[in-house]
């Protein structure tokens, strides 16, 4: 399997059955706009955040940071980017892809 070769090719050591990644899986991120607009949102972000935690600085605000798992529509109505996995050629002919119409 793809998994397999995977694992054999690219683990870490032998002992490890933990996958790097998976080749050969088609998928596009949508255009977000210029590297710039998004750091400058990402960075705004993570700011915010750190004010929201009470952190000065990057090792106090991880330090300080809680992880909390959420649902799947939680992440849909944040509005996160997404990468869009294509399961058959179909897929990215009926897609709009790339801008097409």
């Amino acid at each position: 399997t793809n998994r397999a070769q995977n694992w054999q090719r690219y683990a870490e050591d032998m002992s490890t059955r933990e996958m790097v990644f998976e080749e050969g899986v088609d998928a596009y991120v949508p255009l977000v706009g210029s590297v710039a607009e998004v750091l400058k949102t990402t960075l705004y972000k993570l700011r915010s955040t750190m004010v929201n935690v009470g952190a000065d600085g990057l090792s106090e605000f991880r330090d300080r940071s809680i992880l909390t798992l959420v649902s799947e529509q939680s992440v849909i109505e944040a509005g996160t980017s997404s990468v869009f996995q294509f399961s058959a050629t179909r897929d990215i002919e009926e897609s709009n892809w790339g801008g097409k119409s």
